[in-house]
């Protein structure tokens, strides 16, 4: 018998190898990406670096214009133009404006290199809520008063350079709605924004609460240079940065910081059209201390005060009603990716009548002052 032709076997596909299991490459989980940013700067070095490049600046400014000023007078006078020009820089309007103007520069040169375009958030521009509005108003007169008593405990000790009495003298000079912008409006706004916005943001980041305040308000003082301006100023500080982190808003303590500068100018300017409160407030000065009546009431009516804005500070939300936390202290806008939303509580019912009940006896104390309630 002949042998059957075999069948062709078909090819058989190839086997693959399987790796055992631990050759198995796992993929790793995707990373989250943490939407809490790094503390922000300056740090306490580049604080002192940018300080100086706001006196700096200033001093440029100032110099520039006046070089500017000059020239035109000279152009157009010839070589009598040279002390015409010098006359009109002495004009108190002129070294009122010409000193807003040169701060001004200042910050935006800074901010704007330092911050580019997150200036608003970083900054916290925003409107403050009605009720910190409402405080920042009820603040402003005793918190004027203690600062007064710190300038002129200040002024027992410390030495003078002649920088207050040249503001003195060109305040009164000068017509009052002048002195409302280009001494309160203007140098609330600019030092806010350099002071409690920009220094204030990366020392109380990096630095925490209590000494990131204290830094900055020194800071705050340093930059006014003269010893005097500088205890004052270095103490209103604190009160700014505590109303900045509060309200989480820059314009609280724009508005808080104008209206001190404001009350402040008033003796001065309105000598003339309110001698008697001239007269109150000198012979405060000239006694070394504000009237024990005066400052019990001033230091209640501030510290209750402030009191109600700790109690009715906002906070920032995220979407799903979590609080948002950066981890770090800080008043800034959150990043749109939170869809940030802004909330303030309500004080407690005894910190508002604590509160009521020091304020109007602030009034009553500052009226029979000014001997408008004389019976008392």
């Amino acid at each position: 018998m002949h042998d059957q032709p075999r069948e062709p076997i078909a090819p058989q596909p190839p086997v693959e190898s399987v790796a055992p299991l631990e050759a198995i490459a796992v993929p790793e989980p995707m990373e989250i990406p943490d939407l809490r940013p790094r503390p922000p700067g300056p740090g306490l070095p580049m604080a002192f670096v940018w300080s100086l490049a706001f006196l700096g600046i200033q001093f440029v400014v100032v110099l520039f214009i006046a070089m500017a000023i000059t020239m035109g007078f000279v152009l157009t006078k010839g070589s009598a133009g040279l002390r015409a020009g010098q006359e009109a820089l002495k004009e108190p309007v002129a070294m009122l404006i010409l000193g807003t103007v040169s701060v001004l520069a200042a910050v935006l040169v800074i901010t704007g290199l330092a911050l580019r375009g997150r200036f608003r958030r970083a900054l916290a521009i925003r409107l403050p809520t009605l009720t910190h509005v409402v405080l920042v108003c009820l603040l402003a007169p005793p918190l004027y008063l203690l600062v007064l008593q710190v300038a002129v405990l200040a002024m027992q000790v410390m030495p003078e350079i002649g920088l207050l009495e040249e503001l003195e003298e060109t305040v009164t000079s000068a017509p009052y709605d002048i002195v409302l912008l280009a001494g309160a409006v203007i140098p609330g706004v600019s030092e806010e924004i350099f002071c409690r916005g920009f220094l204030g943001r990366g020392l109380v980041a990096r630095w925490g609460v209590v000494p990131g305040i204290l830094l900055t308000s020194l800071f705050f003082g340093l930059i006014h240079v003269e010893p005097v301006q500088i205890c004052y100023a270095a103490f209103i500080g604190v009160v700014l940065h505590v109303v900045f982190l509060t309200s989480k808003s820059l314009l609280a303590p724009m508005l808080l910081h104008a209206l001190n500068n404001a009350i402040a100018f008033s003796p001065t300017a309105l000598g003339e059209t309110l001698p008697q409160l001239s007269q109150v407030m000198n012979r405060w000065e000239e006694n070394g201390a504000l009237p024990p009546a005066v400052l019990i009431s001033t230091v209640f009516a501030v510290v209750t005060l402030l009191v109600l804005f700790w109690q009715t500070q906002v906070r920032w939300f995220r979407s799903d009603g979590e609080a948002w936390d950066p981890g770090y202290v800080t008043a800034e806008i959150p990043p749109k990716q939170v869809q940030p939303q802004a909330r303030s509580s309500s004080p407690k019912l005894w910190a508002f009548l604590l509160a009521a009940a020091a304020y109007l006896g602030f009034v009553v104390v500052m009226l029979h002052q000014f001997d408008l309630l004389p019976g008392l």
